[in-house]
C-alpha cells in the first residue's frame, strides 16, 4: 500500500479537539491530535525520515509518472508546510528510510544506500555510496531500517509477499495445504540481520549477523532508546479460514494478530509454523503443521509480542 499526501499529526495545547470532519481524508485520531497536509500529489509513498525539523525524506515505490521509484526531498517553512520539493535519485521499489549521524539511508529491493549532504543543502551531494548489496529481490520487497546506539543498522526482510504459508507445492489439488518443514524461506530470508552502519560494499548475508527468524513480512521496525533495544512488527497471516475451513472461522481468522516484540537475538516470530491469536493470548500451530485452532505451540520456542495489532491493520512503521 502507498500513499500519495504527507499529513503531520500534533498533539493540540487547547482543552477541546477539533470534531472527526475537521480531518483531512476523514481521518480519525485519538483525542488531542489534529492533522494537517503537509505535502500532497507526491506519487505512491512509502516511508518517511526528517533529518531536522525542516527536511524531510521520503521514499516512494514509483514516482509521479509511475516508472521507476525516487526518493523525495521536502523542505517545510514555519507554518510545517512545504515550500520545496526535488525528486532526486533512483530507488527500484524504495522502502526503509534513516537518517543517521547526518547521512540518509535508503533500502530498495537489493541494495542500502547511503546519501551524504553539504552542510544544509536539501539535497545530497553525490551518489549514494552502497551499504549493502545483494538482498533477494523477489518474494517480498519491503525493507525496514533501525539503528542502535553502537553503530549498527538493522534490516528486516519478509519471506514471500501475498503468501501466508510456506506450503508444499506438491500438494494434490484441492486438498488443504501442507507445510514444508523445514521451510526453505527461512535459511535465506524471513529474518533480520544486522551490519556495521559505517562500512561500505557489504554482501548479503554474509556481512552480517542474523539475529532474528520466522518473519512473514515485515516494514516497521525501530530501537528504542529508553531502553535500548530493538523493536519490530511482524504482519501475521490472512485468510486461514479459507484454507481450513473446517478448522478456523472467519472471527478466529480475525483474531490472528500482527506481531510487535522486543528482538533480542535468537527472537522467532513463529512464521510460518505458527500464528499468534491476539484474543486469546496463545501462539497456535499453523493449521498445516497438524494444528487445530487449540493446539498451543512448544512453550519457549517462540518469542511473545509485546503487543498485538489487529488482524490486517499491517503496521509499515515505527518511531520512538
Amino acid at each position: 500500500m502507498g500513499a500519495k499526501t504527507i499529513l503531520l499529526a500534533v498533539p493540540l495545547l487547547a482543552l477541546a479537539a477539533p470534531s472527526l470532519a475537521d480531518e483531512p481524508d476523514g481521518l480519525k485520531l485519538p483525542p488531542g491530535f489534529h492533522a494537517s497536509v503537509v505535502a500532497d500529489n507526491l506519487g505512491v509513498l512509502r516511508h518517511l525520515a526528517f533529518r531536522d525539523a525542516d527536511d524531510l525524506y521520503v521514499s516512494t515505490q514509483w514516482n509521479v509518472q509511475g516508472t521507476s521509484g525516487d526518493l523525495i526531498a521536502i523542505h517545510l517553512d514555519a507554518g510545517h508546510k512545504a515550500d520545496k520539493t526535488v525528486h532526486f535519485g533512483v530507488m527500484n521499489g524504495g522502502t526503509g528510510i534513516r537518517v543517521y549521524r547526518g547521512a540518509l539511508y535508503a533500502a530498495s529491493t537489493s541494495r542500502i544506500y547511503r546519501y551524504t549532504f553539504h552542510g544544509k543543502d536539501l539535497v545530497p551531494d553525490s551518489d549514494p555510496a552502497i551499504v549493502i548489496d545483494g538482498m533477494p529481490g523477489t518474494r517480498n520487497t519491503a525493507r525496514g531500517l533501525a539503528f542502535d546506539d553502537k553503530g549498527n543498522l538493522y534490516v528486516s526482510m519478509g519471506a514471500t509477499q501475498g503468501a501466508n504459508m510456506c506450503a508444499d507445492p506438491a500438494t494434490p489439488k484441492g486438498a488443504p495445504p501442507v507445510g514444508l518443514k523445514p521451510c526453505p524461506l527461512l535459511a535465506v530470508r524471513s529474518g533480520i540481520w544486522r551490519f556495521p552502519a559505517a562500512r561500505l560494499n557489504q554482501k548479503f548475508p554474509d556481512g552480517g549477523e542474523r539475529i532474528a527468524t520466522g518473519i512473514r513480512d515485515m516494514a516497521a521496525l525501530s530501537w528504542s532508546p529508553a531502553d535500548n533495544a530493538l523493536y519490530a512488527i511482524m504482519h501475521g497471516r490472512d485468510n486461514t479460514y479459507k484454507d481450513f475451513p473446517a478448522l478456523v472461522n472467519a472471527d478466529s481468522d480475525d483474531a490472528i494478530g500482527d506481531e510487535m516484540h522486543k528482538v533480542t537475538k535468537g527472537t522467532d516470530f513463529g512464521w510460518p509454523y505458527t500464528y499468534y491469536d491476539g484474543v486469546r493470548n496463545i501462539r497456535l500451530v499453523a493449521p498445516e503443521y497438524g494444528g487445530d485452532n487449540r493446539t498451543a505451540a512448544p512453550a519457549g520456542q517462540y518469542g511473545t509480542p509485546v503487543e498485538v495489532f489487529h488482524s490486517r491493520s499491517s503496521p509499515l512503521d515505527l518511531v520512538f
